[in-house]
């Protein structure tokens, strides 16, 4: 989807110098909009204005803030109650997106707003190229930018602006592209299922027992394990990169059972909305690893902490947090 050079201006505030791009490239790229706006008008025979209303109307459609009447006009004719250089004011990403899905007509200046996989020669997963395409078929389909189809589903846009950075290597998490296609009822492709169930097919294997939580000591605290040392399951799982954490020692809870093996993706750092209220492996601003129910904090960036192990309650900074995802109970 969008980003580079144009990935920090917003239509009331073109005036606001880009730090990335020169004088004479931003100028250039000034042209490059202002005669794909001539293209467009051209083809639609719509006038600038219009246009601007069209934008405005897919934006409310889509839950958007809509688009002044004005903005497409003064970018074009280089008004500004500043005394910033013309070069400077360039139309902003979102924008740029909508104007795209009204007109259909792909500005040459920005060609990476349509990602194609297969062009893609990132050192990532075959997986997190596959999300990538999934996210831009949706925006695409909705009308809608990737920053406001995150926050449908209440998902931090910066994991999307790392999934599209390349800063995501192993893709994101399933349960999360599950989450937009119910929330916008855009399908996978059939190219996308294909390779889910070839990969689901494929999924069993050895998962690493990386850490393990000593139920006699009272403590939440997941301790490494060796790489030597470590146990290997070999079961299935819908989903890449799995670890597993291991409980072992006498009973405390009923809940809670020596033996029993915990089962988490390890899916890049932050924490995902599907983790509040879940039992995660945390990783705590002190660089230690915890099993505990994550929930919301008043305080910002901090969250709260409950022990499965004891009734302990703390208010911490994480580094990442991954959902448990899968249980196994010790053998009889």
């Amino acid at each position: 989807m969008l980003g580079g050079v144009v990935g920090n201006y917003c239509e009331k505030k073109m005036n606001v110098a880009v730090p990335s791009i020169s004088e004479k490239d931003a100028k250039q790229l000034r042209q490059q909009q202002i005669d794909w706006l001539d293209d467009i008008m051209e083809r639609s025979k719509d006038n600038l204005t219009q246009m601007a209303e069209a934008c405005s109307q897919l934006a409310e459609s889509t839950g958007q803030k809509p688009v002044n009447k004005e903005t497409l006009r003064h970018f074009y004719h280089g008004y500004s109650s500043t005394k910033s250089s013309k070069a400077d004011r360039l139309l902003s990403d979102r924008l740029i997106f909508l104007l795209y899905k009204v007109y259909e007509l792909e500005p040459s200046f920005a060609p990476h707003m349509l990602y194609d996989m297969d062009k893609d020669d990132a050192q990532i997963s075959v997986y997190a190229k596959h999300c990538k395409q999934y996210i831009t078929e949706v925006s695409l389909a909705r009308g809608i930018y990737r920053t406001d189809l995150a926050r449908g589903i209440e998902l931090a846009d910066s994991i999307l602006s790392r999934l599209f950075s390349d800063k995501l290597p192993r893709g994101l998490q399933m349960k999360t592209l599950e989450e937009i296609k119910e929330k916008y009822g855009v399908n996978f492709s059939p190219r996308f299922r294909a390779f889910l169930e070839k990969k689901e097919d494929a999924g069993a294997g050895k998962v690493p027992v990386i850490g393990l939580v000593a139920l006699r000591s009272r403590e939440d605290r997941i301790w490494p394990v060796a790489e030597d040392d470590r146990k290997q399951l070999s079961i299935s799982v819908p989903f890449g990169n799995a670890r597993a954490v291991e409980l072992e020692g006498q009973d405390i809870s009923p809940f809670l059972r020596g033996g029993m093996m915990l089962v988490y993706q390890e899916s890049g750092s932050g924490v995902s909305r599907i983790c509040l209220d879940q039992t995660c492996v945390v990783q705590t601003d002190d660089d230690q690893w915890h099993l505990k129910v994550v929930k919301r904090s008043d305080k910002p960036g901090y969250y709260r902490l409950e022990s499965v192990i004891s009734s302990g309650i703390e208010e911490r900074m994480l580094k990442c947090a991954y959902k448990i995802e899968m249980t196994l109970m010790p053998s009889a």
